[in-house]
């Protein structure tokens, strides 16, 4: 927990701005989310959590809609459509992700996506803006979002890695190019 005090005080912190960048994400985000308070949903097995995190795949019309497309495109019957608290849950998790990833103090510590979870809670809960206080079952808000936000994390951890590994193997193919040509070369 050394580390997260390290990092908030350096300010990791999810702006406006920041949330505005990742504004062509948000399809993807709302699959992710999805996918997360799916995965919840079935560790919690609870139904009044269910109609707090999810809405009713008949009534995302609008606006929504368009972010709801990839869950509706890819779904094969399981997949939940998250309500907006959870998406925009993913997305500061996203935003903290992307700001640790750039840190080396990060990248060498253990369990990051403890620490990624633990602090976009700790941001989020800051903001005053939650779901819902508890369900029948006893479930808190923050236990509910720890769950969601701890498969988002570990599904964002996994691509960012994937993203740091095609760097890595792109750059070592164009080596062994650039040594290949100069050796036909000669």
């Amino acid at each position: 927990m050394d580390f997260l005090r390290k990092m908030k005080d350096r300010n990791v912190v999810v702006s406006e701005q920041t949330l505005t960048k990742i504004k062509d994400l948000i399809p993807v985000l709302v699959y992710v989310a999805g996918y997360a308070v799916y995965a919840t949903l079935k560790k919690l097995k609870c139904e009044s959590c269910r109609a707090a995190l999810t809405v009713d795949k008949e009534l995302t019309v609008g606006v929504e809609e368009k972010h709801y497309q990839l869950i509706r495109e890819m779904d094969r019957g399981g997949l939940v459509h998250p309500a907006m608290f959870e998406v925009n849950a993913v997305a500061h998790n996203y935003a903290v992700v992307e700001q640790l990833s750039k840190n080396s103090d990060y990248l060498s510590m253990p369990c990051q996506p403890k620490v990624v979870t633990d602090l976009t809670v700790e941001l989020l809960t800051s903001e005053d803006s939650q779901e819902f206080d508890t369900c029948d079952s006893g479930h808190t808000s923050e236990l509910v979002l720890k769950h969601v936000l701890w498969c988002s994390t570990n599904i964002l951890l996994k691509n960012f890695c994937y993203r740091l590994n095609d760097k890595i193997a792109d750059a070592s193919t164009k080596s062994k190019e650039r040594k290949l040509k100069t050796l036909c070369s000669k």
